[in-house]
C-alpha cells in the first residue's frame, strides 16, 4: 500500500506521522480519563474514534486526510485500556498472562489478514486505496458494537472509587483507625490521593530508576517492532518483482507463534526473564535477517520480538495500583508512540540501508533487554493487593460493623464481614 500511496497524491510518511502524533495525544488523554471516568467509557470512546475516523479516512478528500488520521491516532492511544480491563478481571489468577494475552490473537489475525486483503484489493480486484482502507476499518466497527454490549466496568476500579465514598461518612472511631493505619506505612498519602493520577505519584510508586527503565523499554519496543515491519517490507519489496505476498504473510504468521509463547512462558518463567530473553533473541535474528535475507531468520526474530512486546504489555499494568494503573500505562504508551514515530520517519528513508536499520533494531532490542532487568517481577502479584487500598477496603467493612442492622444480629454481621473480606482476597 505504501508504494501505491507514494505514486498517488498522498505522501505516506506525512500520513503515518499524523497518525503517530495523534497516538501521542491519545496516550496522554486516555490513561487519566480511564482512571477518573472508568475503563468502560474510555474503551468505548477509543473504539468510537477509531471506527468513525477510519471510515472517514476512506471517504474524505485528500486535503483533510491528515486531520482524520490524526483523530484515528488519538483513538489508538487508548489501546492500553483493554489490557487494564483484562488484567483487573484476572487480578489474582496465577495464569493471568495466558488469559490476558488471548486478546493479542486478534492482533495477530489482523496482521495476517492485512497483506491478504492488500493483495486481494490491489492485485486481484485492481481497486483503489480507499476500498482497502474501508475494508480494514470494518473490524474496529465490529469491536465498537460488540464492546458496547459485552464489556463491563472493572470491579476493581469500582471498588477503588467506592472506598473513599464509604469512608466519607465514617464515625470518629473508624476515622481514628484510618489515621493510624495510613500513618503507619503511607504517611505521605491521604484518602484523596486514591482518586488522583499524578505523574509524580506514578514515579514515586514504582521508583525513579524503574520508571525510567520502563519508559525506555516502551520506546525501544515500538521502535523495534514498527522498525521490523518497515525493514521486512523494504526487503520483501526490493528483492522481488513487485510485492512478495507469500513471504510477507509467512512473516505475519509469526505473530500467532509469539502470542502463544507469551502465554506459555510469561506465567512460568516470569515477566522479566521472558522480556529479557525475547528482546535479546529478537535483536540478534533481526539484524541477521537484514544481512543475509533468509526468511527463517525473520520468522524467529519476529516470534521473539512479539513474545517480548506482548509480555511488556501484560507486565506494565501489573506494576501500578488501581488508582493510577491506566495513567501509568498510558504514559508508558506515550513513549512507545514516540519510538514508533521516529522509526516510521527515519527507517523509510532510502539513504538508510537495510543493514543500518538492522543494526539499529538490534541496539534498541538489547537496550530493552538490559532495562528489563531493572523492573520488579509481577508474576504472582495480586493486582487488588495494594497495601493502602486493601486497608481502606477492610476499614469500610469495619465501619459497617457499627451499623444498627449488624448490631442487632451479631452472627449475621460477622458472616457478612468475612464474606466481604473473602471477596477482596479472592
Amino acid at each position: 500500500m505504501v508504494s501505491y500511496l507514494s505514486s498517488s497524491e498522498i505522501w505516506p510518511s506525512s500520513t503515518v506521522g499524523s497518525l503517530f502524533l495523534g497516538e501521542l495525544v491519545g496516550s496522554c488523554f486516555f490513561g487519566p480519563y480511564a482512571d477518573i471516568c472508568g475503563r468502560r467509557k474510555s474503551f468505548l470512546l477509543s473504539c468510537t474514534l477509531i471506527a468513525g475516523c477510519s471510515l472517514m479516512s476512506g471517504l474524505t478528500s485528500l486535503e483533510y486526510i491528515h486531520v482524520v488520521e490524526f483523530m484515528v491516532g488519538v483513538g489508538v492511544g487508548g489501546f492500553t485500556i483493554p489490557f487494564d480491563i483484562l488484567s483487573e478481571c484476572h487480578s489474582a489468577s496465577r495464569r493471568r498472562a495466558s488469559l490476558v494475552v488471548k486478546i493479542n490473537y486478534f492482533w495477530a489475525l489482523g496482521a495476517i489478514l492485512v497483506p491478504l486483503i492488500e493483495w486481494f484489493n490491489f492485485v486481484y480486484l485492481g481497486s483503489t486505496w480507499r476500498t482497502f482502507v474501508l475494508i480494514c476499518s470494518l473490524p474496529s466497527l465490529v469491536a465498537l458494537i460488540m464492546g458496547y454490549f459485552t464489556v463491563q466496568e472493572s470491579q476493581i476500579w469500582l471498588k477503588s472509587q467506592m472506598v473513599p465514598m464509604k469512608l466519607a461518612d465514617s464515625n470518629e472511631s473508624v476515622n481514628t483507625t484510618i489515621s493510624s493505619l495510613t500513618n503507619s506505612s503511607h504517611s505521605d498519602q491521604t484518602v484523596s490521593s486514591v482518586v488522583s493520577a499524578k505523574a509524580t505519584e506514578i514515579i514515586r510508586s514504582l521508583g525513579i530508576v524503574e520508571t525510567l527503565s520502563l519508559w525506555l523499554i516502551w520506546f525501544g519496543k515500538s521502535f523495534s517492532y514498527y522498525g521490523m515491519v518497515i525493514v521486512t517490507s523494504r526487503i520483501f519489496y526490493e528483492n522481488e518483482e513487485g510485492w512478495d505476498y507469500r513471504r510477507s504473510t509467512m512473516s505475519c504468521f509469526s505473530e500467532v507463534a509469539g502470542t502463544w509463547l507469551t502465554g506459555v512462558l510469561a506465567d512460568r518463567m516470569g515477566r522479566i526473564q521472558t522480556m529479557m530473553g525475547g528482546y535479546f533473541v529478537a535483536g540478534i535474528f533481526l539484524m541477521s535477517f537484514t544481512m543475509y535475507d533468509y526468511i527463517i531468520l525473520c520468522v524467529i526474530g519476529r516470534v521473539a520480538l512479539v513474545l517480548a512486546v506482548n509480555t511488556t504489555w501484560i507486565a506494565t499494568p501489573e506494576m501500578y495500583e488501581t488508582k493510577i494503573r491506566a495513567t501509568g500505562h498510558g504514559i508508558a504508551n506515550f513513549f512507545s508512540r514516540g519510538g514508533a514515530l521516529i522509526a516510521s520517519v527515519y527507517l523509510v528513508r532510502k539513504d538508510v540501508s537495510t543493514e543500518t536499520c538492522g543494526l539499529l533494531l538490534c541496539i534498541f532490542c538489547m537496550i530493552s533487554s538490559m532495562a528489563s532487568y531493572m523492573l520488579p517481577e509481577t508474576k504472582d502479584v495480586d493486582l487488588e493487593g495494594g497495601e493502602l487500598e486493601m486497608k481502606l477496603i477492610q476499614i469500610s467493612s469495619i465501619r459497617d460493623d457499627f451499623s444498627p442492622e449488624r448490631r442487632q444480629n451479631p452472627s449475621r454481621a460477622k458472616a457478612l464481614v468475612e464474606r466481604e473480606r473473602g471477596v477482596v482476597l479472592l
